[in-house]
């Protein structure tokens, strides 16, 4: 236990972080809707829950999944108990159909990552998959295009001022929090404790995000 002096991400917003049925339970109301199960068994007992049909998607992935390792999307009827060699801890989703473009930002399928320090939104990305894939991960396919976030849409910043607000308790943090727009509206995707550094030369926001971040040391130093 660490208290005599100011953590930055402590335990507690960490593990809401990484645990992704954690975050789901915290921000339901802007989230796809999402059942947590443990063995193969519980499979269909979940998909009749979240009213998907045989010929419509579902996403499967791992609670604790990094670089999007474990994920997968495809027909219910395609589901099968090979996918994993253990269905415990495995998260059953509806699956959010980011076709719907974001106007004047990106056409098609998408994730929007949105980069905040301390409560404060330092920029932005958005990423879009390769040709016939659903991940958009850059990790995989190299496809991602900073945007100034004064760019970013009103609809998008009501939906991540909500999870802001839930996040208000905690003092000292840096994240990543992911975004879908849908034809429900803008979906929380994932929150990312872990943010990657940046680069100047393929991320414009990166001084921005860095004197935030020295910032927010500064600060917390200066309250020992």
């Amino acid at each position: 236990e660490i208290t005599d002096c100011p953590v930055i991400n402590c335990p507690d917003f960490y593990e809401l972080c990484e645990d992704k049925y954690k975050t789901f339970q915290r921000f339901q109301d802007v989230s796809s809707k999402t059942i947590n199960i443990h063995n193969y068994a519980s499979i269909d007992i979940a998909l009749d829950e979240l009213k998907i049909k045989d010929d419509e998607l579902v996403v499967l992935k791992k609670n604790y999944w990094k670089c999007w390792d474990g994920i997968h999307i495809l027909h219910r009827n395609n589901v099968d108990s090979n996918l994993y060699p253990s269905w415990r801890d495995i998260l059953v989703q509806k699956f959010i159909d980011s076709s719907v473009w974001i106007p004047n930002i990106v056409d098609g399928l998408h994730d929007l990552r949105v980069m905040i320090v301390n409560h404060t939104i330092v920029g932005a990305t958005v990423r879009t998959p390769k040709l016939g894939s659903f991940l958009a991960n850059v990790a995989q396919w190299w496809t991602s295009i900073t945007l100034d976030i004064q760019l970013l849409p009103r609809e998008l910043l009501d939906t991540l001022e909500i999870v802001m607000d839930h996040l208000d308790d905690y003092d000292n943090i840096v994240y990543w929090a992911d975004f879908m727009n849908s034809s429900e509206g803008y979906k929380l995707v994932e929150l990312n404790a872990c943010p990657g550094l940046l680069h100047k030369s393929w991320d414009k926001n990166c001084l921005d995000f860095y004197h935030a971040v020295a910032q927010m040391l500064s600060n917390a130093v200066k309250k020992l």
